[in-house]
């Protein structure tokens, strides 16, 4: 199986990640078994992609508190796997998913066609009030994002109209992307980061610290607001594992350029981020007063 596009922006959640997530069947050939689109929490015994970012999915669970009684808003699901996990893993009432990709939430709208508590919605996390969610305010239990609030223009926005559709008492949380802070705004860091951020498709303006965004949750309403970094070795395996896929595909011949240049890309971006330590995994939870 191979995979056509070019550009990291615009292929990050539609390609890159279908790569990666290739394995090969016990005759030989590639399968694609599943479809995860984050970053993965790899553990030391981790070496599968989708087994690491189902591992961040269930951190995120944990960091939600999620129970059989909750009724889930899932914002950037990408196709689906998560929304899967929710309702088999943790049980979840209902979930309502948000994926600004009209192809991909289409994807997960079919694999998701024998969960009748999934809806799929496609919309803008950064403009929820086109979507007609807020139209329904105090709906949700939870308020779920996995490993994309820092691309949505902007995330401030995001959270100012997420917590409205929360219910008293109702949980956000969060895995986010967190800069280093920098010395100066003329230090290698400062740059690189922007630098990062225009590759992957992260807005400037959602370059900023732990401290910043509790305070954004805090002034959306939200208390108890807490971001945690995670400790692993994140990029730095992600981008090994990049390395790898591509050197296994190429082996098979089952890897185009567009494909090469995808996974050389992640490797590149991944190793620099790494080596220089301009990111940080994060775990963000906060909770609506009730």
């Amino acid at each position: 199986m191979t995979a056509d596009g070019v550009g990291l922006s615009s292929v990050a959640y539609e390609a890159a990640p279908l790569l990666l997530a290739l394995e090969r069947s016990s005759k030989g050939q590639w399968e694609l078994r599943s479809s995860w689109c984050n970053l993965g929490l790899w553990s030391t015994a981790c070496t599968r992609f989708s087994a690491a970012c189902a591992e961040l999915a269930r951190l995120l669970a944990v960091a939600a508190q999620l129970t059989a009684a909750d009724e889930v808003l899932d914002v950037g699901v990408g196709y689906g796997e998560q929304v899967r996990l929710w309702l088999d893993e943790y049980g979840v009432k209902r979930v309502v998913a948000l994926e600004n990709s009209k192809t991909v939430a289409a994807a997960a709208r079919a694999a998701l066609a024998d969960k009748p508590a999934a809806t799929i919605i496609c919309g803008d996390a950064g403009h929820l009030s086109d979507t007609g969610l807020t139209a329904q305010p105090a709906s949700f239990d939870v308020v779920l994002c996995l490993d994309c609030a820092y691309h949505f223009a902007t995330r401030e926005a995001f959270i100012a109209s997420a917590v409205p559709l929360l219910r008293p008492a109702g949980r956000f949380a969060a895995v986010d992307l967190i800069p280093t802070k920098c010395r100066s705004r003329w230090s290698f860091m400062f740059f690189a980061q922007r630098l990062v951020a225009v590759a992957v498709g992260i807005p400037w303006s959602n370059l900023y610290g732990a401290e910043e965004y509790m305070g954004i949750l805090c002034a959306s309403g939200l208390t108890a607001a807490q971001v945690q970094p995670i400790e692993s070795p994140t990029f730095a395996r992600l981008g090994a594992y990049a390395w790898q896929q591509k050197d296994r595909l190429r082996k098979t011949g089952d890897l185009t350029w567009k494909g090469a240049v995808m996974l050389s890309g992640v490797g590149v971006l991944m190793n620099l981020v790494s080596r220089y330590q301009l990111f940080s995994v994060c775990v963000v939870s906060a909770r609506k007063p009730g």
